[in-house]
C-alpha cells in the first residue's frame, strides 16, 4: 500500500478529529462512574476532583493509544469506597454509569448531527467548514464506541465487572 499526499493527509485529519472526540468520550465515560458512584453515596469522588472534567485524570496512555489504533478506548478507574457501594445492585449501577454516560453524549450529539445535516450544513474530511461536522461525528462516534466496548464481558472492562 503506498501513501499519496492526499491520502495522508487525510489520515492525519482523521486521525486530530480523534483528539477533540477523546478529550470528551474518555472523562464523560469516567465521570458518569463517578457520578453514580456520588448518587450511591460515596462523596469521596467530589472530595478528590472526579466529577470535573479534566482529561488528564481520566486518560491512560494503553487506553489512549487504542483510540488512534483501534477506535475504542479506557481511562483510569475511579476510585471508589468499597463499604459506600457494596450490594451487587449498587455495583451494577456504579458499573453501568460510565457506558450509560457515553450513550448518552452519543445520542444527543447524534440527533445534533443529525439537525445541522438536515439544515443543510456540509459535512466532509477536508480542510473547511465541513470539518466541523466531522468533529462532531468523530466524538459521536466515539463515544458510542467507548459504550459498547467497555460493554464487553472481557477482564478489566464494565462489562466483566457487572457478570462477576
Amino acid at each position: 500500500m503506498t501513501f499519496t499526499a492526499g491520502s495522508f493527509t487525510d489520515l492525519l485529519i482523521r486521525a486530530l478529529l480523534l483528539v477533540p472526540a477523546l478529550l470528551i468520550a474518555i472523562p464523560v465515560h469516567e465521570i458518569g462512574h463517578a457520578a453514580a458512584a456520588y448518587f450511591l453515596g460515596d462523596r469521596s469522588v467530589r472530595y478528590f476532583g472526579y466529577l470535573k472534567p479534566d482529561p488528564r485524570r481520566y486518560l491512560d496512555t494503553y487506553g489512549t493509544i487504542a483510540v488512534f489504533l483501534a477506535v475504542v478506548g479506557w481511562g483510569r478507574r475511579v476510585p471508589v469506597q468499597s463499604n459506600r457501594i457494596s450490594t451487587p445492585g449498587q455495583k451494577v449501577i456504579y458499573e453501568l454509569g460510565g457506558p450509560a454516560a457515553n450513550l448518552l453524549v452519543g445520542i444527543v450529539l447524534g440527533f445534533l448531527l443529525r439537525g445541522l445535516l438536515a439544515l443543510g450544513l456540509p459535512f466532509s474530511f477536508t480542510p473547511g467548514p465541513g470539518l466541523l461536522l466531522a468533529a462532531v461525528f468523530a466524538i459521536v462516534f466515539l463515544n458510542l464506541s467507548v459504550f459498547a466496548f467497555n460493554l464487553l464481558p472481557i477482564p478489566g472492562l464494565d462489562g466483566w465487572n457487572i457478570i462477576e
